[in-house]
């Protein structure tokens, strides 16, 4: 094989890695950009009967439905166990108020859990607003 055609071989394998490249950074940014989209919801949980059975058999069982709200692409900001009228309380980032919907809606037709779930708003985005 002649040194032009290693050569043009060698620029063929460069231009299709940097376009591979290019590729994985547009996804990389796609990505991100939405993940600063995403809105803020709080998730209000009280445990059914058989919720309180499953927890107190499995106590695991609570990070592994904030695994599955994961996958399902809500991102689990914090989570607090309450005393009182709610069980958990859940802060969660979710692309829109479907997506959310319908990952909670998911989790909760098992039946351990009843939810109430509000949109919540950043404070400094909120004073942001007023002042304009």
């Amino acid at each position: 094989m002649s040194g032009g055609m290693k050569e043009k071989r060698k620029t063929s394998k460069n231009i299709e890695s940097i376009r591979e490249n290019q590729k994985c950074l547009y996804t990389i940014l796609t990505f991100i950009k939405a993940r600063e989209k995403m809105s803020k919801y709080v998730i209000l949980s009280k445990l059914t009967d058989e919720g309180r059975k499953t927890i107190m058999e499995r106590p695991e069982r609570i990070k592994e439905v904030n695994q599955e709200l994961e996958a399902k692409g809500a991102d689990v900001v914090e989570q607090y166990a309450m005393l009182g009228q709610y069980d958990f309380i859940t802060i969660v980032d979710a692309p829109s108020q479907a997506d959310i919907y319908k990952t909670v809606t998911e989790v909760a037709s098992r039946g351990s859990i009843e939810t109430v779930t509000l949109p919540a708003m950043d404070i400094d985005e909120l004073v942001t607003k007023m002042e304009e």
